[in-house]
């Protein structure tokens, strides 16, 4: 237990933690917290937590369910598109690493566009009917062989990913079928 009044270095309370963490107390407690954590998988929360809950995450910045304005998102990646403080950022040259897949990916405009299709689509996969069970924003007309479409909403489907590997544009087979376009333009 720390003494008031006394500020202790910042060795020393790692000298501390490091000992106690190594104690017998500690090992028993972090085994109870996990059990007991685990004996509650599965049960459902009551409806009044949740509530409590939720009253007490209203108002909050980053609480989920915090919608943020277009404006905003847009001063938010500029401010980390260069920045030394990000946690992704290495030595200024992440963008010449990635591949212009990815980079436009990360983009604001890509990811309006995929929460778009799938708002249109009221998070509903459109092959099977699945509702919000690990969903991707699927291009109709292949992302690499048509640049023009690529944040037409018209141009985008959901699906969930047991579907999404299933299409003819899926992955590498969209080489495929950017070969495949080729021959029957030349046909």
């Amino acid at each position: 237990m720390p003494v008031k009044g006394i500020k202790q270095s910042p060795e020393h309370i790692a000298k501390r933690m490091a000992s106690w963490k190594q104690s017998t107390a500690y090992i028993k407690a972090k085994e109870r917290f996990i059990a007991l954590n685990k004996s509650r998988i599965g049960i459902p929360l009551k409806k009044e937590t949740k509530e409590k809950q939720s009253v007490s995450m209203q108002g909050k910045q980053n609480s989920l369910g915090t919608k943020r304005s277009v404006e905003y998102k847009m001063r938010l990646s500029e401010y980390w598109k260069d920045n030394p403080n990000h946690n992704h950022y290495v030595d200024g040259k992440c963008h010449e690493r990635s591949s212009a897949r990815v980079k436009d990916m990360g983009r604001l405009e890509y990811r309006l566009w995929r929460q778009g299709v799938f708002e249109r689509d009221n998070y509903t996969c459109q092959h099977c009917g699945k509702v919000g069970y690990k969903l991707a924003a699927d291009h109709i007309k292949p992302y690499s062989t048509h640049p023009e479409l690529r944040y037409d909403i018209d141009n985008g489907r959901t699906l969930c990913m047991s579907c999404h590997t299933k299409t003819d544009t899926y992955g590498g087979k969209a080489l495929l079928y950017k070969e495949s376009s080729k021959n029957e333009l030349h046909c």
